[in-house]
């Protein structure tokens, strides 16, 4: 069975941004998220959540996990998907 994890390899990789599903086959997204934001390689990448749970709960316990977007695939246009990704990544690039 294969697991998603963080090797030694990836960690030195750049990562701009991550879009993010809560719903994953071994492990749940707010796990994910949660690791994410512990590990120092990967805590200041701004990640998306992009998924269909649309429980106000849901989003608010990923924004306190850290996430600095949360989209709902049945409700979101993949342009509207685009437009966050690049609007994200201007910021990030502004603040370099």
């Amino acid at each position: 069975m294969k697991r998603l994890h963080i090797s030694r390899e990836r960690e030195r990789e750049r990562v701009d941004l991550i879009l993010l599903d809560l719903v994953m086959p071994h492990k749940n997204g707010f796990e994910t998220l949660q690791e994410l934001k512990l590990n120092k390689s990967f805590a200041d990448i701004p990640v998306i959540v992009l998924t269909n749970l649309g429980q106000e709960a849901d989003e608010k316990k990923c924004r306190e996990l850290g996430a600095v977007g949360y989209l709902i695939k049945a409700n979101t246009a993949i342009s509207q998907v685009v437009e966050e990704v690049k609007l994200l990544l201007e910021k990030k690039d502004s603040g370099r």
